[in-house]
C-alpha cells in the first residue's frame, strides 16, 4: 500500500535544531519505504505546509498510509479583550504578518485538514515536536535547552483571520469534533501545560529531545508487531531523563500498530512461542521486558490473569529491544500456539549513575553503585543519566546538570550516604514516570497551583512559576467524579528528596461525597495562609533556580505511602494494589504479583511544579500565564 509523509520543520526565531530534526524524522520514514515531502525553510511557510497538507489529502486513498510530523514553535494566539486563547503553529512568515493577513495556523485549521485526511484515508499518523506553555520557556535541566514555544501570543490581525477562515471552510469550520479526531494516532512531545525542548549535543548541533528519542525507538523497533501503547512508555522515559519537565503523550486510537491499523492487545499480554528448548515472548526492553522478570502462561481465550488459568511459569534470560527469551522454571507438558504470557514479578529497570574521577576509586564507586538492587554505573557516553558521582580529592560529590546537589563527603567512608542520596533520587524519578492514568481518570480530580497574597488565591500554571523563599503556596485537589477517591501529596525538593505532606492522613485523604475538596495551605478555621518554602540545607545557592514538584496521588483505596521516605514500602501480600506493588517496586528493585483482579486498586499521579530560587532575585519575575 501507498505510504506518503508530509514533514514539516520551521526553524524561526531562537531556534536551532528544527531542520535537523526535520531532515532526520524524514530519512528515517523514508528508510520504512514512505514518499517524503519535506518542507523547511521558505517551503513551511502557511501557504507552503497548507499545500503541503492539501497535496497529501489529494494523494491518499482508503488503505492509504498517511503521516504528518511537525517541529518549531508553538505558540497562543488570541482576538484582543477576548478570554479565549487558540493554539498555533509558527510557519516560518509568521513574522511578515499584517493586520490583514495572519500567517500563523490554528491547531482548529489543522483539525479540520486532519479531519479532511482521515475522511480519505483512517490510517493517519500525526507527530508534534512543539509546545504551546510559554510560560515554562524558564531554563530546564541542560545547559544550552531551548523550549519550543513563543513566550507570548501574537495577535496581529487573528481576528480578521477567524473570520476568513469561518468564510473559506464554512459548515467544516465548525465540525471538527471537540473531543479530538477518533481515527487518527497523535503523538505529541508533551502535554498541554509542558514544554517541548532543544538542546545541543556533544558537537554542538540542535536536535529535540523528543525527535532524537522517537526516531531512536522507533529504530529499534523496526517491523516488529507493536503498539504505539506499548512503547509509549519507553519513550517518556528517555525524554524525561534528560528534561523531568517534558511528557510525551499518545491520544487517539493508541492500541494501533505503528503506522498501521492493526490493533495489539500487547501492555499486559505477550505472546508466547516456543524455540528450541527455550521460549520467545513478544515484550522487550523497549515495552519494559527485562532479565530476571516472571511470566505466567495461560490459554489466549482465558482474559483474566487468575491463578487458575496460569499453567506455566517462564523466567527472562535475555532481552532485545523487541523480543526477550524465557526459560521454563515452573509448569509441565507443552506450551499450545494460543497461549499467552502475563507478567507476574518484573525487575524494576536500575537506574544509570555516571561515575567521574581517577581511578582506582571510580571503579570501587561503581562497584558499590552495581551492587545496589536499584542503580547500575552507567555505560561510557550514556546519556540520561540519574546524576553524576564525582570523586575529587578524596571527596564525593553528587551533581546534575546545574551543580552538585549535596555536600561533598570523603572518600571511602562517604560511599553508603552517596547510595542512599541516589536511592533517593531514583525513586523520585520513578514517581515522575507512573504519573497518568492508572484505572483513576484525570477528569475525575481538578488541581489548582497558587501562592497566597494578602489572604487571597493567586492560581498559577501548573509548571513554570518561579517563587522564592518568602512566598507561600497552596494547592486545592477537588473530586469531580462520582467515586470517593484517597488522595496524597507528595513533595519533590529542589534536590531530588521525597516527603509525604499529606502525613496526618496516613492512607491518604478522603475525598468522599461530604468532603470532596481540600486544600494543602489552609487552615481549620477556614483562613488561607499558605506553605512556606525552604531551600534544602547544604544545597548550593548561587545560580539558577531549581524545580521543586508537588505529586498528587489518588486512589480508590486506602494505601499507606509514609514508607517512601525511608525507602521501605511495604504492604499486605494478600491484597496488593497497583500503587503499592510499582512504588515498592521503585525502593527494592522488584515490582511483585503484577496481576491485577481487584477491580478498585486503580490510581492516578498528577505532577506540578515550580522553580524555587534561594534569594529575593525573582521579586522582578513575572510568572503568569500568557
Amino acid at each position: 500500500m501507498p505510504q506518503r509523509a508530509l514533514v514539516l520543520g520551521s526553524q524561526i526565531d531562537e531556534l536551532r535544531g528544527v531542520e535537523n530534526d526535520a531532515q532526520a524524522m524524514a530519512a528515517m520514514l523514508a528508510s520504512r519505504g514512505f514518499d517524503v515531502d519535506l518542507r523547511v525553510g521558505g517551503d513551511a511557510s502557511r501557504a507552503g505546509i497548507l499545500a503541503g497538507y492539501d497535496q497529501l489529502i489529494a494523494a491518499s486513498n482508503p488503505d492509504d498510509v498517511a503521516v504528518i510530523y511537525y517541529c518549531g514553535h508553538g505558540f497562543h494566539s488570541a482576538v484582543p479583550h477576548h478570554v479565549r486563547s487558540w493554539q498555533c503553529i509558527a510557519p516560518t512568515d509568521l513574522r511578515a504578518s499584517t493586520d490583514t493577513e495572519w500567517r500563523g495556523i490554528t491547531a482548529w485549521e489543522l483539525s479540520i485538514k486532519q479531519t479532511q485526511l482521515t475522511a480519505r484515508t483512517l490510517n493517519v499518523t500525526v507527530i508534534l515536536d512543539c509546545c504551546h506553555s510559554a510560560q515554562l520557556s524558564r531554563s530546564d535541566g541542560a545547559i544550552g535547552a531551548v523550549p519550543r514555544a513563543l513566550p507570548h501570543p501574537v495577535r496581529l490581525g487573528f481576528d480578521r483571520h477567524l473570520a476568513a477562515l469561518r468564510a473559506a471552510y464554512g459548515t467544516g469550520f465548525d465540525a471538527v469534533d471537540p473531543v479530538g479526531n477518533l481515527s487518527a494516532v497523535r503523538v505529541v512531545a508533551c502535554g498541554q501545560s509542558e514544554a517541548a525542548f532543544e538542546f545541543p549535543d556533544a558537537n554542538g548541533q540542535y536536535h529535540g529531545v523528543f525527535t532524537e528519542v522517537l526516531i531512536d525507538v522507533l529504530t529499534q523497533v523496526g517491523t516488529a508487531p507493536v503498539s504505539w501503547a506499548a512503547i509509549i512508555g519507553a519513550i517518556r522515559a528517555r525524554v524525561s531523563r534528560r528534561f523531568v519537565r517534558q511528557r510525551p503523550d499518545i491520544e487517539g486510537p493508541v492500541h494501533r500498530g505503528l503506522f498501521s491499523l492493526t490493533e495489539y492487545d500487547d501492555v499486559r499480554r505477550v505472546v508466547v512461542t516456543a524455540a528450541g528448548e527455550r521460549f520467545r515472548l513478544s515484550a522487550g526492553r523497549l515495552t519494559g521486558a527485562g532479565v530476571g522478570d516472571i511470566y505466567g502462561v495461560s490459554p489466549d481465550s482465558m482474559l483474566s490473569d487468575h491463578d487458575a488459568h496460569i499453567f506455566a511459569q517462564l523466567e527472562v534470560v535475555e532481552v532485545s529491544p523487541t523480543e526477550a527469551t524465557a526459560r521454563l522454571i515452573a509448569g509441565v507438558g507443552p506450551i499450545p500456539a494460543n497461549a499467552v504470557a502475563i507478567p507476574l514479578d518484573r525487575q524494576v529497570p536500575k537506574w544509570p549513575v555516571a561515575v567521574a574521577g581517577p581511578e582506582p576509586a571510580c571503579t570501587s564507586v561503581r562497584r558499590a553503585i552495581d551492587a545496589s538492587p536499584t542503580l547500575r554505573a552507567a555505560l561510557p557516553g550514556e546519556g540520561g543519566t540519574l546524576a553524576v558521582v564525582r570523586i575529587d580529592d578524596e571527596d564525593i560529590t553528587i551533581e546534575d546538570a546545574r551543580g552538585p546537589l549535596f555536600p561533598a563527603v570523603r572518600f571511602p567512608s562517604g560511599i553508603p550516604s552517596v547510595l542512599g542520596h541516589l536511592v533517593d533520587l531514583g525513586i523520585s524519578q520513578g514517581i515522575r514516570e507512573l504519573e497518568g492514568e492508572h484505572g483513576v481518570r484525570a477528569t475525575e480530580l481538578a488541581i489548582e497551583l497558587g501562592i497566597v497574597r494578602d489572604a487571597c488565591a493567586r492560581p498559577l500554571p501548573e509548571h513554570g512559576a518561579v517563587l522564592d523563599l518568602h512566598d507561600r503556596y497552596y494547592l486545592t485537589i477537588e473530586r469531580r467524579g462520582e467515586r470517593p477517591l484517597f488522595v496524597h501529596v507528595l513533595g519533590i525538593n529542589a534536590r531530588g528528596k521525597i516527603a509525604l505532606l499529606t502525613h496526618f492522613a496516613r492512607g491518604g485523604i478522603d475525598l468522599g461525597r461530604s468532603n470532596p475538596t481540600v486544600t494543602l495551605g489552609q487552615r481549620t478555621d477556614g483562613a488561607l495562609v499558605g506553605v512556606g518554602l525552604r531551600w534544602p540545607d547544604g544545597l548550593p545557592a548561587a545560580g539558577m533556580a531549581r524545580l521543586t514538584e508537588l505529586v498528587v496521588v489518588a486512589t480508590l483505596t486506602i494505601s499507606d505511602l509514609s514508607g517512601l521516605e525511608a525507602r521501605d514500602l511495604t504492604f499486605d501480600r494478600s491484597s496488593p494494589s497497583q500503587l503499592q506493588r510499582a512504588l515498592a517496586g521503585l525502593c527494592s528493585g522488584v515490582c511483585h504479583d503484577m496481576r491485577d483482579d481487584n477491580a478498585l486498586s486503580g490510581f492516578f499521579i498528577k505532577r506540578v511544579s515550580f522553580l524555587l530560587a534561594p534569594s529575593d532575585a525573582v521579586a522582578a519575575v513575572s510568572y503568569d500565564a500568557d
